[in-house]
């Protein structure tokens, strides 16, 4: 049979009835069977082996990738490639492909569509958070990509497959020195560009550490402050409150520049800032100071009456009303000591400065001797003042008054132990006086103790055969009152202690002592 052919037969036979009627179609192609491809059309990220086939036994397959129309007769190509074996396609191409054989009518075109992408590029680290600037390096697996990347949040582009037309052409490792969005895509001629990477890198300032770090101890600390942050402004308070900043420069607190003088109890806030990054979080650090030692300011206050005129008020600066006071800082610890002529009997006095900080009167009660009575106060952590001036008044009347005041920065002024030793019962001291015995409590002790004579006031000493120190200006031209400081260390705990005065004759009135134990 030549052509398609419907063949119908039955089966008959003397005697028996005839069979059923077998209908048989048979068709005859006179056309190729079409060619199929695989692995078919689609986009892909590399080079693709396309294979073709027909069903048609000993046709031939006739192909094209440049986009043009094979032509075949009778199993022979006119226009294209004869069909052997897998073929490459390493770029995007279109594949037409017919099938030809001999007696019989071409097959349909196959066209099929291979969209060949530079692969994506890749980056590394890679996107994350840091706390310095990052090398960051591209690359891409399409062999000689060219890759273009941007680093200010716009998309890169290569209009001309190869050649960037918007971004940076990627040739080495980059720095990303701040929150930033990377965008890159990979380029190649005769591969359609890659989708864009994007990568976020984000950047936060290290909180800072602190060195010797927060905790108890005995004496003054230098604080040093460190971010791990490159460049990085720290800021820091030493007062409770919170420090900020804005892009690197601090907008509450201090720039830190270099370590830091803890003298007291101190909670120090710190935190890190940088341009284009997110500040840090807020180191809290407390240094505990918990007995004396380190360094100490003291100023000197004083006034006396030199003669026996009466009345019931004196100021340091010399006299009730004037105006010429100390520069006394806050936070300061200051002891003042108060003196008048004719002794005790029912002679009250309160202590009062120019910032009305709130004093205590250590004992309780003026004391002294026959003719001289004198006591001693003190006020923690004050208010400060430029011209700070103290005032002593008295309930009543009384001559020749004097009054001296000292302040001090200790370590730990919430911890100052107050104690008294008194002596003021001598007359006409023909040799030194000594404060009664008194027991210390705990080594490196401070004491500050003041006293009056009527004469050249030469020295306070006789502890541990240590001299006190007199600061200048802490006495009154004639000696009237006069304090005196010891920083003493290694005190022994419990020892019996006894201050001596000295003086280089003996003068008729009365002296005596009191002394500010820390």
């Amino acid at each position: 049979m030549a052509s398609t052919t419907t063949i119908k037969a039955l089966g008959t036979r003397s005697a028996f009835n005839d069979s059923a009627v077998l209908t048989a179609l048979y068709t005859i192609s006179t056309t190729t069977a079409d060619p199929t491809d695989s692995p078919g059309q689609g986009t892909y990220i590399t080079s693709q082996a396309v294979t073709l086939s027909t069903a048609s036994a000993g046709a031939t397959i006739c192909y094209t990738t440049d986009g043009s129309t094979p032509t075949a007769t009778a199993g022979t190509c006119l226009l294209g490639t004869t069909y052997t074996g897998a073929f490459t396609l390493s770029a995007t191409a279109t594949v037409n492909a017919v099938a030809s054989k001999s007696g019989l009518t071409n097959s349909g075109l196959l066209t099929s569509v291979y969209t060949i992408n530079v692969a994506v590029p890749t980056d590394s680290p890679g996107p994350g958070g840091y706390t310095n600037t990052q090398s960051v390096t591209l690359s891409d697996t399409t062999p000689s990509a060219v890759i273009c990347y941007t680093t200010d949040g716009s998309t890169p582009a290569a209009t001309s497959p190869g050649t960037c037309s918007t971004g940076t052409t990627y040739s080495v490792p980059f720095n990303i020195t701040g929150t930033a969005t990377l965008k890159a895509i990979g380029t190649k001629v005769g591969l359609t560009n890659s989708s864009v990477l994007s990568s976020t890198y984000t950047f936060t300032a290290g909180t800072p550490t602190d060195s010797p770090g927060g905790g108890s101890y005995s004496s003054a600390q230098s604080v040093t402050l460190t971010s791990v942050t490159s460049g990085a402004a720290i800021c820091y308070t030493t007062d409770g409150s919170t420090p900020t900043a804005t892009a690197g420069s601090c907008t509450h607190g201090t720039t830190y520049s270099g370590a830091i003088s803890v003298t007291v109890t101190t909670t120090i806030k710190a935190l890190a800032s940088k341009s284009n990054y997110t500040n840090s979080g807020v180191l809290t650090s407390t240094y505990t100071i918990s007995s004396p030692g380190g360094t100490f300011t003291f100023d000197q206050g004083v006034a006396s009456d030199d003669g026996f005129t009466t009345g019931t008020a004196w100021t340091t600066c010399g006299a009730p009303g004037c105006t010429t006071g100390v520069n006394i800082a806050t936070g300061q610890t200051v002891i003042v000591t108060a003196v008048f002529f004719l002794g005790c009997a029912s002679v009250t006095a309160t202590i009062t400065d120019s910032q009305s900080n709130t004093y205590t009167q250590i004992g309780g009660a003026l004391s002294g001797g026959t003719n001289t009575c004198k006591g001693m106060w003190y006020a923690k952590n004050i208010t400060g003042d430029s011209n700070m001036i103290w005032t002593v008044t008295f309930n009543s009347s009384v001559p020749f008054r004097g009054i001296s005041a000292m302040s001090l920065t200790p370590t730990a002024p919430s911890a100052v132990l107050i104690d008294q030793t008194v002596n003021g019962a001598i007359d006409t001291p023909s040799a030194p006086v000594t404060t009664g015995a008194f027991t210390t409590v705990a080594a490196d002790e401070i004491l500050v103790t003041g006293g009056v004579d009527m004469g050249t006031f030469t020295g306070l000493n006789n502890f541990n055969s240590q001299n006190f120190t007199i600061p200048a200006g802490c006495k009154s031209a004639t000696g009237i009152i006069s304090m005196g400081y010891q920083i003493v260390t290694a005190v022994q705990t419990a020892a019996t202690v006894t201050i001596t005065s000295q003086f280089s004759s003996s003068f008729p009135f009365a002296f005596g002592l009191s002394t500010f134990k820390d």
